[in-house]
């Protein structure tokens, strides 16, 4: 199995898929190009995640010691930050409604 340049792991995956964490990689767009080199031609990335739909840096919980690195996903800016990285924006779903509500019935 060959190794892309500069990688540690092969490029063997056919879906690579992360839950409520990508807001929290300091670095998303070196995590997008380590994610592309696992990720077999023509794999599929899932980022089910926190969406940033204005102001987050702005409010209280964001300037907090353990949450001022995080960066939840912006709509606006994601699909030319996929393209930068070798992936392709093909579907979003937003469901800001159904978190509220399943962390409601959680709490």
């Amino acid at each position: 199995m060959l190794t892309a340049p500069g990688s540690c792991f092969p490029a063997s995956f056919d879906l690579i898929y992360a839950f409520n964490a990508f807001y929290a990689f300091p670095d998303q767009k070196a995590a997008l190009n380590s994610l592309r080199l696992a990720a077999k031609p023509g794999a599929i990335l899932c980022l089910f995640d926190y969406v940033d739909r204005g102001g987050f840096k702005d409010t209280p919980f964001a300037r907090k010691a353990e949450t001022l690195l995080w960066r939840p996903l912006c709509l606006k800016s994601l699909p030319a930050e996929l393209d930068a990285s070798g992936w392709t924006l093909k579907d979003y779903r937003e469901i800001h409604s159904d978190f509220r509500r399943w962390y409601a019935e959680t709490c």
